[in-house]
């Protein structure tokens, strides 16, 4: 278990499949558990077909400099 943030950082650049184990404020996770992580969604979501309620992230930076992204209430799924 780690923080969502020390996740982030020890597995930058890649996809990861979290178990939340605490949320933090607004709903945040606060505490995780990788269960999988992959070069590709496409890949971590095959590692994780059989798993429910984990949250699937991409622990990288999601826009280039200068791009603006409007993300949507309910996360990704696969």
């Amino acid at each position: 278990v780690m923080t969502f943030e020390e996740a982030e950082a020890r597995y930058a650049g890649k996809w990861l499949a979290l178990e939340v184990v605490s949320e933090g404020e607004g709903g945040m996770p606060r505490e995780v558990r990788v269960l999988e992580q992959a070069d590709t969604r496409g890949e971590v979501c095959e590692k994780t077909r059989s798993l429910h309620d984990i949250l699937i992230a991409y622990a990288g930076p999601v826009a280039p400099e200068g791009w603006e992204f409007l993300f949507v209430a309910g996360g990704l799924s696969c």
